[in-house]
């Protein structure tokens, strides 16, 4: 009773602040709590949503790929989030976290979707637990205008259209999601204006060409244990890089990162890698450096940096040996790979 009268002492701004620190279920729970002021959990602007629980039961039932009819957890979760986004009433939704199992089909997604960007969503994250299937997200949400932050993981298959609009989005992080084809990833990618921030961890296995023309990006992750065949980069603003790539002509694609400041580079052990070093490209603005080496090509890479970072101030290494992968049993070279520093355009780069 103590604390809940000190609670009671709080602003009402003060609780609804705390709330908004807490699962959406959570935070229903505590306004319910509070007796007469039940009603501030309507005016949360961050509303976080987890299945996780109904996940596990799930899985320890051994029932991964339950209907909803025979998941009353689900059920139940299901008319949680329907009936919360149709009674908050902030003015804008600020955030929208979505972490869902199997049982969310794409119908329950695609309709909580839709009813956020409705609310002007300011900031989306979807986590799918689900390594068996992938769905569709609604189109709508390729021309949002409100949405600054998006966030997809995992089982989302990605059809983006050239109509794309999406003017305030400035960090978009991609992990372990699919693209129907590779112009979806490349309108989704270079036609975002004011995009800064790019994080992608991609095992898609058709991408052959990554295209990124983002003149306004300041930060980029990118790791993929595919054959890339080309590489097209224009990103003349970014200052920090981390790249993960199974082989690559480290020349030409230094050359993308001229501006970089911090850069941590793994290269991933595959025993027809081809390497060129960087010969002749100097990453004058580089200050850190952090390299994860296997150890049959870390002393040549490691000469060669440090013969063309003439400002580097600060150096990591971390040598590592990683088990053979599957992709490593097709033998194939690639020793014609493009890779090329584009000029920011709409269409498609021809340069070899």
């Amino acid at each position: 009773m103590d604390d809940k009268g000190s609670i009671n002492r709080l602003q009402d701004d003060e609780i609804i602040l705390i709330m908004s620190l807490l699962n959406t279920n959570d935070a229903v729970a505590m306004s319910f709590a509070l007796l007469k002021r039940w009603p501030l959990w309507e005016r949360v602007s961050k509303l976080v949503f987890d299945d996780r629980e109904s996940l596990l039961k799930l899985l320890v039932d051994g029932h991964l790929r339950s209907h909803n009819s025979e998941n009353p957890d689900h059920e139940r979760f299901s008319r949680f989030v329907d009936g919360a986004l149709r009674l908050n009433k902030a003015p804008v939704l600020e955030s929208f976290d979505l972490s869902v199992g199997p049982s969310s089909g794409a119908e329950d997604i695609q309709r909580w979707v839709l009813a956020a960007i409705h609310r002007s969503v300011h900031e989306m994250r979807i986590y799918r637990h689900d390594f068996e299937s992938t769905i569709d997200l609604p189109g709508h949400i390729f021309t949002c205008k409100t949405l600054v932050v998006l966030k997809l993981v995992n089982g989302i298959c990605l059809d983006v259209p050239c109509t794309i609009h999406l003017p305030s989005l400035k960090t978009l992080h991609l992990s372990y999601i699919l693209f129907t084809d590779e112009e979806s990833f490349s309108n989704l990618v270079s036609c975002s204006p004011v995009l800064e921030d790019l994080d992608v961890d991609t095992p898609d296995i058709f991408l052959t060409t990554i295209t990124i023309r983002v003149p306004s990006l300041k930060k980029l992750r990118i790791v993929t244990f595919n054959r890339i065949e080309c590489w097209v980069l224009y990103v003349p603003e970014v200052v920090e890089a981390h790249v993960g790539v199974l082989r690559i002509y480290l020349e030409n694609f230094l050359a993308a990162l001229s501006s970089v400041k911090r850069l941590s580079w793994e290269l991933i052990s595959d025993p027809d890698l081809v390497v060129l070093y960087p010969t002749g490209r100097f990453l004058n603005q580089l200050v850190h450096l952090k390299l994860q080496l296997d150890m049959a090509y870390s002393s040549e890479i490691l000469m060669s940096f440090l013969e063309h970072s003439p400002g580097l101030q600060s150096l990591e290494i971390v040598q590592v040996t990683r088990p053979r992968r599957n992709y490593s049993r097709n033998r194939v070279r690639f020793l014609n790979p493009c890779c090329s520093v584009s000029k920011p355009s709409c269409g498609r780069n021809t340069e070899g």
